[in-house]
Formats: structure tokens, sequence, C-alpha cells
């Protein structure tokens, strides 16, 4: 790795990197904005692994409810479809099943409910891609772990033959290139100062 150079930032290895990568996702936890609370759901406490004793309350769930449910981690919702018979790995116009949805939100607890439901991991889209590239893309590792853990393959490829372990490598890759492009405009500006 070609190590950058200034009064703020030296990076020798992909360790560095990942440690300033992780310093700055922190910086932006702590700098999040202010989103107005939706609506809240019936007050029904239950949970995927609760059991389903208490849903009978809610209207019977579409398939297309179900599937933006794992995308907005509506727990209530899910146990309704799952509690009258819904088929877990039910699918959109793309082929993506409420796994993928939940691996983009970043749902953890609705992708281990699902998955213990009965949810497929090996699933594919119409692009071939597998729930653990969804995971990788949108920079959900919790959920990307624990794909792995449950024997999702890491090196699935999609139509492009792209497999989650090469989003990664081109992930980095990018970071590296912006990193080192911003060294070279502060470099710069200090020369022209």
């Amino acid at each position: 790795l070609e190590a950058l150079n200034n009064a703020r930032l030296k990076i020798d290895t992909l360790e560095d990197l990942a440690a300033i990568v992780k310093h700055h996702k922190q910086k932006k936890k702590k700098c999040k904005k202010v989103v107005l609370p939706k609506p809240q759901e019936p007050e029904i406490v239950v949970s995927i692994r609760e059991g389903f004793s208490n849903v009978q309350n809610l209207e019977s769930v579409e398939p297309e409810q179900f599937l933006d449910a794992a995308l907005e981690n509506r727990i209530l919702v899910i146990d309704k479809y799952l509690a009258d018979g819904g088929d877990p790995n039910t699918y959109d116009k793309l082929e993506a099943t409420p796994l993928f949805w939940a691996c983009r939100g970043g749902h953890l607890d609705i992708l281990k409910g699902l998955i213990s439901r009965g949810a497929k991991i090996s699933t594919r889209d119409k692009l071939w891609s597998t729930p653990l590239h969804v995971a990788v893309r949108t920079g959900h590792s919790d959920c990307a772990e624990h794909l792995i853990a449950c024997g999702a393959k890491i090196n699935a490829q999609d139509k492009e033959a792209v497999t989650p372990v090469d989003l990664v490598k081109d992930w980095q890759t990018g970071i590296r290139e912006t990193l080192q492009m911003c060294a070279n405009r502060q470099q710069g500006l200090a020369r022209s100062c």
C-alpha cells in the first residue's frame, strides 16, 4: 500500500486505512440528522422469536407489505404475514426476497427471524445477487457476518461474475484512491500558501 503522508494522515497498511474508516464512521454516528419518528404501530408486543399469539388483531398482510416491512423493520407486519401462513421466501418483480430487503435496511433481528422461519440464505435475484451481496454493498457488516455464519457462500458470483469478496476489495481500492486524491489536494494547497 502506497503511504499517504501529511500533517494529519499517515497510512502505511490496510490496518491504518481500516482504522481511519472506522474513525470516520464513528464521527458520522455522532452527527446524525434529526428524523421525525414514524407513526407507531398498534401496541402489540410480539417478535418473530416470541411467537404469533397476539398478531390476529392486525389485518391480513399482502406480500408487497411483507417485503416493505422487512426493509422498514416492522416486526408486527412480518409476524402477521408469517402467522397467516405466508411464504418467507416470497419475492418481488426483481426476485428479491425479504432477506434482500432486511439486508438492505441493515435489520439484523429481522434477518435472523426470517432465517429461523425458513427463509433461504442462498436465494438469488434476477441479477443473481445473493443477500450477502446486498449486505456487503450497503455496508451492513453485522448482516453479512450473520449470513456467512449461517452458510452463505462468500464467492457466489452474480451475473457480472462479481462476488461479495470482490465488492469488499473494490470498496477498499476506492477508499484508497479517494484518500490519495485528498492527500494530493492537501499537499497542493500547502505549497500554494
